[in-house]
């Protein structure tokens, strides 16, 4: 943790030139590297979450979307995401997608067809 905190710091003072070194690496197989990400970067790692208001930044996004999580998602909370987001005055569908986690939203193959049909649907709607 402590590369975060100095790079942080540094980004405080507006220099950014370290922003592409990793900060959060993930016990990935060598086999899982092909699909899966082993670290992140401090631009990825900063740039992958919400800001600290998280509210204001559901209320700027101003294209159509669809939002997908997993009903054992540990990251988020599948049962409070709805409400957030009419919090945030958005109007959209939560599909929670069942027994699924939040690292296999993206390798589940129910989670790759509810993504399909979010993706048509929004297609649709052009």
């Amino acid at each position: 943790m402590p590369r975060i905190i100095a790079i942080a710091i540094l980004n405080g003072f507006g220099i950014k030139v370290f922003n592409s070194l990793p900060v959060l690496r993930f016990a990935v197989s060598d086999s899982a590297r092909a699909i899966l990400t082993p670290e992140y970067s401090y631009a990825l790692e900063t740039n992958f979450r919400p800001h600290r208001d998280y509210l204001a930044d559901l209320r700027h996004m101003d294209q159509p979307f669809r939002i997908l999580i997993g009903a054992n998602d540990d990251i988020y909370y599948p049962d409070r995401l709805a409400e957030v987001m009419k919090q945030a005055g958005k109007d959209t569908e939560v599909t929670v997608i069942p027994e699924v986690d939040h690292i296999h939203l993206i390798l589940s193959s129910v989670a790759l067809k509810k993504s399909i049909e979010a993706l048509n649907s929004l297609r649709s709607q052009q």
